[in-house]
């Protein structure tokens, strides 16, 4: 057996001063990549922001568990304190992969299209962070750096949004910012909680720490900015946080000097408690007059941002629904959408929402009840109430320890208590799940230093079995995070170039689109990826049928080829995931786009893969619109009419529904009886101007175009951004020898629809003394020519439902710009 003590002292010293190395080194990458985390990003890539950053910070994990594991192998040492939350992290993280797996969709619960947030890698991601963070920083003048590169970060954010706010919002785009909106952080409302985050660390800091004048300065800027960008975004959540705890803060500065043995300073801080007061008077002006100040504000910046979400009351009975079936682990992590098509309720239909897939709840961690049903939200309120109570037994226990190991732990466990607590209430982004895994991480090293007798050091050195184990696990450690960041930078270098092939299509670059689309199915193969084939091979294949009357063999040649290529890679994103109704949505749209042409099978493939489609969505209008246009074609006006009238049920106000059932009831010479049926709706609900716009539809096709005429000025005194109504409109003065007051009425939808090549055509058309074209022709196949403000996805609208609620408040100012968080 060999003698320990044999071995020179010169080689025990070598060993440690190696490990210390290793040690530092993890700790400066893990301190860079988490600190910049929140300014991270790569200028002009169309992959999402969000992806890139966890991408990132997965890549830094990696090596520093590398590192670190070399660290270990030289010391022979592990030293660790646990704690519990961190377990019940890792806890959550396995149940999403067992949920994942029991879903049969392993791709979407995984790692989603973008390593959505509520992956089961992200979740893991999070865990990781945690666990790793608590093992490595164990030094506070490490964590002060910490502390110091996230001050920086947030200062970068600041001056970056007050140059493009106040100066040019077109400045520092990189590319990718393109909007004035737009954040390095992520959404408008992610960098409201950071910075709301900023000015709750500062008041901590301000209140425990001994600061030079130069750092209160520096820190009373940081805190200005962040109430300046505050008062833009007016995210109403953070004002009662901001409220609650600066008024806290208020009150101990005040009286802490009458309080017993502490900690912090004695002494009253005359800055702490003028920042203190600030923020409070702030915040409660922002509760009270949070709607007509933020109006203001909005009419001055131009800035204004709606952001909606499902409400408690839509979430908890969307988890009702699916405790049904899936009681335990839920429908699976990242598949909310799934469960709010399948359980939506359809009086949402009514609202500018009802073509929304919502992707999350009403908070982050309310989500998971659903996707991990019983088991999961269990979990997520035990590592909850778990982290709250360590972390106040924790502050409220220790009474002597060094004062700046009690600011980490206090500040640790105010960030953690408040991204965690905005979690439940509101869906945060990546770049502040990481956060609050980071402060968990924080808090978790805190407890080592607050009390030292739960720091436990395992031995690995001395026997030659302890040293196999240590070489194995390092080898495993290695191995291991190795083939992690293999794995997700395909998946990354994937999900690049399908946003690429997104980027190209939206340029109207078929080419380009699939020769990305191509590179992104060879790294991965996933169902978007296949989808997106058989989307760019169907609009070839439409416009190869549009543009061709007498096809040569060449193009039956091609013709065959495209029909083919399309079908295939329908039936692939179908195959890997059939869960997904969009997926058979294209492979039923591929077969009904060849249905005129009596190809053998082609109506009974696209009858069932679009039936599919609406089992899988069957709360959406839009799906049985789909089938009503399919029977046109196969010739079944009956079916057709039959389809569109139930999409009109699910939502009466649907006028590409509405449109197509009137031209059905024209080309089947039924006018009579469905104007006599528009008239009695019009007598039950006078104010509908969609079934108005029915009625002059079907007026006109009969050539009454007076009552015609008529009756589309009605539907716009109704709605005056009624595009439709006003462009039939123009046509109706036009057969009436009207060509001024038709010109009128198209410059009128050109308000709402800027750059509309169809009304500026018909414009010019007038202005060179032509006639406009016969609008009664009958069509079944036609859609109505301009968008409608009614189904605008940017509305600047309340929901006025009550199973959606808004996140920010709702400001008294026009121009809004309005999210989902999709």
């Amino acid at each position: 057996m060999e003698d320990t003590n044999l071995i020179p002292q010169s080689a025990h010293r070598l060993g440690d001063t190696f490990a210390e190395k290793f040690k530092s080194l993890s700790q400066y990458i893990l301190l860079v990549v988490l600190g910049l985390t929140p300014i991270i990003f790569i200028p002009s890539l169309a992959v999402p922001l969000s992806y890139t950053k966890g991408f990132i910070v997965l890549l830094g994990l990696s090596v520093v568990l590398v590192i670190y594991s070399f660290t270990i192998l030289r010391s022979g040492i592990i030293r660790f304190s646990l704690f519990v939350p961190s377990l019940v992290l890792w806890l959550i993280a396995a149940t999403a992969l067992i949920s994942g797996l029991l879903s049969g969709d392993v791709a979407d619960t995984l790692v989603g299209t973008a390593l959505e947030q509520q992956t089961t890698v992200f979740l893991a991601l999070l865990a990781l962070i945690a666990t790793v963070c608590a093992q490595i920083f164990t030094d506070k003048n490490t964590i002060l750096k910490l502390y110091t590169v996230l001050a920086a970060s947030a200062i970068g954010l600041g001056v970056f949004h007050i140059i493009r706010l106040f100066l040019d919002p077109n400045m520092l785009s990189f590319g990718i910012f393109t909007s004035n909106i737009a954040s390095p952080i992520g959404s408008w409302n992610d960098l409201a909680i950071f910075f709301g985050l900023v000015i709750l660390l500062s008041l901590v800091a301000l209140e425990q720490l001994t600061i030079s004048y130069v750092g209160k300065w520096v820190m009373g800027a940081m805190i200005a900015v962040s109430l300046i960008m505050l008062t833009v975004i007016n995210f109403s959540a953070i004002w009662v946080v901001l409220g609650m705890v600066s008024l806290v803060v208020l009150v101990y500065a005040l009286a802490k000097d009458k309080f017993g043995e502490t900690v912090v300073q004695k002494h009253i801080s005359t800055t702490s408690i003028l920042v203190a007061s600030v923020v409070f008077s702030v915040s409660v002006v922002f509760i009270i007059g949070g709607s007509v100040i933020g109006g203001a504000i909005s009419q001055k910046t131009q800035i204004s941002y709606l952001e909606v979400r499902p409400s408690f009351q839509a979430t908890a009975a969307l988890a009702r629904a699916t405790y049904a079936t899936d009681a335990l682990f839920g429908i699976g992590p990242n598949r909310f959408a799934d469960a709010w098509r399948i359980n939506k309720d359809p009086s949402l239909n009514s609202t500018v929402f009802w073509a929304n897939d919502f992707y999350a709840g009403v908070g982050y961690i309310p989500t998971f009840f659903i996707t991990l049903g019983a088991v999961g939200g269990l979990l997520w309120s035990a590592f909850l109430a778990l982290f709250l109570w360590m972390g106040v037994r924790m502050l409220l226990k220790v009474k002597q320890v060094d004062a700046t190991w009690y600011f980490i732990g206090t500040s640790s466990f105010v960030a953690g208590a408040f991204l965690w607590g905005m979690s439940v209430i509101y869906v945060p982004g990546p770049v502040l799940l990481i956060l609050a895994a980071l402060a968990t991480g924080l808090l978790a090293a805190s407890q080592g230093a607050f009390e030292p007798s739960r720091v436990r050091t395992l031995s690995l050195s001395g026997s030659k079995s302890s040293g196999f184990v240590l070489v194995t696990l390092v080898l495993v450690v290695i191995v291991g995070s190795v083939s992690v960041v293999y794995g997700m930078g395909r998946e990354y270098l994937s999900a690049e170039a399908y946003a690429e092939s997104s980027l190209a299509m939206s340029n109207g670059s078929l080419d380009e689109a699939q020769t990305a689309i191509e590179s992104s199915y060879s790294l991965v193969q996933t169902h978007w990826g296949a989808r997106r084939v058989a989307e760019i091979q169907l609009i070839r294949l439409v416009n190869l049928l549009q543009t061709t009357t007498e096809p040569s063999a060449e193009i039956q040649s091609q013709f065959q080829n495209l029909l083919i290529s399309s079908v295939n890679a329908g039936k692939a994103a179908v195959q890997i995931d059939p869960s997904d109704p969009n997926n058979w949505g294209v492979l039923g749209t591929t077969y009904a786009t060849v249905v005129p042409l009596k190809i053998d099978g082609a109506y009974a493939q696209a009858k069932d893969a679009l039936t599919k489609a609406q089992q899988l969505d069957p709360k959406n209008p839009a799906r049985y619109l789909a089938l009503a246009r399919l029977e046109v074609a196969n010739g079944n006006a009956n079916d057709a009419r039959t389809a569109a009238i139930e999409a009109i049920k699910l939502k009466p106000d649907y006028i590409d529904a509405i449109f197509f059932l009137s031209q059905i009831e024209i080309a089947t010479g039924n006018i009579d009886s469905a104007i006599s049926s528009t008239e009695s709706t019009i007598l039950l609900d006078p104010q509908n101007p969609v079934r108005r716009f029915q009625l002059g539809i079907l007026k006109l096709a009969q050539n009454k175009f007076g009552e015609a005429a008529s009756i589309f000025e009605s539907a716009i005194g109704i709605n005056q951004d009624y595009a439709n109504a006003r462009y039939y409109l123009a046509l109706t003065y036009d057969k009436l020898g009207r060509p001024a007051d038709a010109r009128t009425q198209l410059e009128a939808i050109l308000k709402t629809n800027e750059g509309n090549e169809l009304v500026l055509g018909l414009i010019k058309t007038l202005d060179e003394g032509g006639r406009l074209t016969d609008a009664s022709e009958p069509n079944a196949n036609m859609a109505p020519p301009v968008t409608e403000n009614t189904d605008d996805t940017n509305a600047a609208k309340d929901p006025n439902s009550p199973l959606l609620t808004p996140v920010n408040t709702v400001p008294d100012a026009p121009n809004t710009t309005r999210s989902t968080e999709e």
